[in-house]
């Protein structure tokens, strides 16, 4: 049964125990003890105040006690300031691995880098250092890890050794930027066999579809009034945090990648991506990067633009994403099993959808099986319409980062754990207007998942505002995940979620609205922060009315 577990202030699991001697009683303990000196003193001149007294004595008396208050006010002032920088000191030690909500994540700048080289390029590239702000490249501590096989000179280019002997495909190379000691950038670098390069729009439109080979891109491509697909690709594709922008899509695609297969796709950025779709078929799959793909992973990719849908058929399946429509591939049947993933991916893509069936949409997936989904943020703005929803829509899946993520386990499963993603923020605001529906109608709609099934989530966060009309129909609605499901023998949880935003509903039929979550089953949550609580004004019915009440929790609105 879901139950909210007591706060043990436990983070990234660690416990965080107040010491004996901390600072703030050690400052608090002096203080104290100067105090009591200055008491003892002041009860010494007492019992010698009936000693006559020249008028100088009583003069150096008074200037005694002027030193003794300006000593006391030093140190005490000095003892306040090292309680600050200690306290300052021990929250940056144990926050240092969350985000900073401040930062826009639609810059595609970050402070890890993964990169791809051939192992015949004799040349090399220049890489990304806009990182490095106003720092002085003279100033930086540069570490080389892992194969050191990398040379890198005050023009950000990346090379090889001269020594070919020793360099093999298969190597990984790391480059750590050090400022004073701290790390600042990680950029790890893969070498690579039979690569093929990708300098123009040319190069990009040659591949084939069905291709194997592994691609590098070295060159920002300007792809203005190109409609371009890379069908079934099953290679690898290493964008080296280079741009392909103002792609355009129409009709029922959108997506550079078409259906990719077992394949590899990481720190390529789309930029600009304009879509304008409409599907009458029985399925459609929406995305900037692909409208599917199955058994690949996705790394360190952006996407920004906007995509809009306008779908066609009411038993239709719909499924739109910021970065991808659809993610899947085969259960894991054990510990040992590679875990596909999206992983240190950000969109700022704009998402509108309106029209009939069953909709899926989320700021970074649509849906996502047996995926695991970590590091990733959306920032773009989610929203979905439908006029009359009783004839239209059959069903509602949204949430800020995915509208559906789900895992299989079968029965023979070797695990010893459910799988957890981590690190996933959203600043995304979601709207959903829907006019009209019915009771058999649900809507599910989350900060960060719209439903989420077996699968535990450690230090996300949404920080956008959510406005929903739901009409008649009935809703899931929470500041995480609108529906949150674990079916399997092993523990899901909700560890380390903030929450920071508002949640409005106004609707004519059932309502579960939680800070959290609307509905879960078998769910734990611990060390939930700013939780809202939804507000919900009752419309008069226009399709009927709903069968559950209107019910607005801190937390969660209903735990099955």
């Amino acid at each position: 049964m879901g139950k909210k577990e007591t706060n043990s202030h436990n983070l990234n699991g660690q416990n965080i125990t107040k010491a004996n001697d901390s600072p703030v009683e050690s400052a608090l303990s002096t203080e104290k003890n100067m105090r009591g000196i200055s008491k003892k003193q002041n009860i010494t001149k007492a019992k010698d105040s009936n000693d006559v007294s020249s008028p100088s004595t009583e003069k150096n008396r008074r200037r005694i006690s002027k030193k003794q208050f300006l000593i006391i006010s030093i140190v005490s002032v000095f003892f306040v300031a090292i309680v600050v920088v200690s306290t300052i000191l021990i929250v940056k030690y144990f926050y240092s691995d969350d985000v900073d909500p401040g930062i826009d994540y639609s810059n595609p700048i970050r402070k890890e880098y993964s990169y791809a080289i051939d192992v015949s390029d004799e040349d090399g590239y220049v890489i990304d250092s806009s990182w490095l702000g106003d720092i002085d490249y003279s100033s930086l501590e540069i570490v080389f890890s892992g194969d050191e096989v990398l040379m890198l000179d005050s023009d950000f280019r990346l090379f090889l050794s001269n020594d070919e002997e020793d360099i093999s495909p298969g190597m990984m190379g790391v480059i750590e930027f050090f400022s004073e000691g701290k790390l600042i950038c990680k950029i790890s670098v893969a070498i690579l066999e039979a690569s093929v390069y990708i300098h123009s729009k040319d190069e990009l439109m040659s591949i084939p579809p069905g291709s194997q080979n592994i691609y590098i891109q070295t060159e920002d491509i300007d792809m203005a009034g190109e409609s371009f697909q890379i069908e079934n690709f099953s290679g690898k594709y290493y964008g080296n945090h280079r741009k392909i922008i103002n792609l355009s899509f129409s009709g029922d695609k959108c997506g550079l990648f078409k259906l990719p297969q077992n394949a590899l796709i990481s720190s390529l950025t789309l930029d600009k991506v304009s879509a304008i779709c409409n599907s009458s078929a029985e399925s459609g799959y929406f995305g900037a990067l692909a409208d599917r793909a199955q058994n690949t992973e996705i790394l360190y990719c952006i996407s920004t633009g906007t995509i809009t849908i306008e779908t066609g058929s009411y038993d239709g399946l719909y499924v739109l994403g910021g970065l991808v429509g659809e993610t899947f591939c085969l259960p894991r049947q054990r510990d040992t099993d590679i875990v596909n993933e999206i992983s240190y991916c950000q969109t700022d893509v704009d998402l509108h959808i309106t029209g009939k069936g069953y909709i899926f949409l989320g700021g970074v997936t649509g849906i996502s099986k047996n995926v695991t989904i970590e590091s990733c943020y959306s920032l773009g703005e989610i929203k979905i319409e439908a006029s009359e929803a009783t004839n239209y829509i059959r069903g509602i899946a949204t949430g800020g980062i995915c509208g559906s993520l789900e895992k299989e386990y079968s029965p023979s499963v070797i695990i010893e754990a459910l799988d957890t993603c981590k690190n996933l923020y959203s600043y995304s605001d979601i709207n959903i207007d829907i006019k009209g529906g019915g009771d058999g109608i649900t809507v599910s709609a989350g900060g960060v998942f719209g439903i989420v099934i077996n699968h535990g989530t450690i230090n996300s966060g949404y920080y956008g505002d959510m406005y929903l009309r739901s009409g008649s129909c009935n809703l899931n609605a929470g500041g995480f995940s609108g529906e949150a499901e674990n079916s399997t023998v092993w523990e899901m949880s909700f560890r380390g979620v903030t929450i920071n935003g508002i949640i409005e509903i106004r609707s004519a039929g059932g309502v579960y609205a939680g800070g959290l979550a609307g509905i879960t089953s078998n769910v734990l949550y611990s060390e939930i922060t700013k939780v809202p609580l939804p507000s919900i004004e009752t419309l008069s019915a226009s399709g009927g009315p709903g069968s559950r009440p209107q019910i607005a929790e801190e937390y969660v609105a209903s735990e099955l």
